[in-house]
């Protein structure tokens, strides 16, 4: 699995500002990944989808102990 890979590109892309540029001029998964493959990265569709499924979940979850929180104080 190439989830380590994609987990690198995040940490050299936090911390290079050209390689974040670089990254942002993608329009779609397909130029992403062909960008992370011309920089040495072996980054797969399935990594991405992943990717986006883990960021939806937490983003949910962060939704509703805000809801619950809120109810909490009430």
């Amino acid at each position: 699995m190439s989830w380590p890979e994609l987990e690198r590109l995040v940490t050299d892309a936090e911390a290079s500002e050209s390689l974040r540029r670089s990254l942002r001029r993608c329009r779609s998964r397909e130029e992403l990944l062909l960008a992370a493959r011309r920089l040495g990265y072996r980054v797969t569709r399935i990594d991405l989808q992943n990717a986006w499924i883990a960021h939806r979940q937490a983003a949910a979850e962060e939704h509703f102990e805000e809801q619950h929180s809120v109810g909490a104080g009430i």
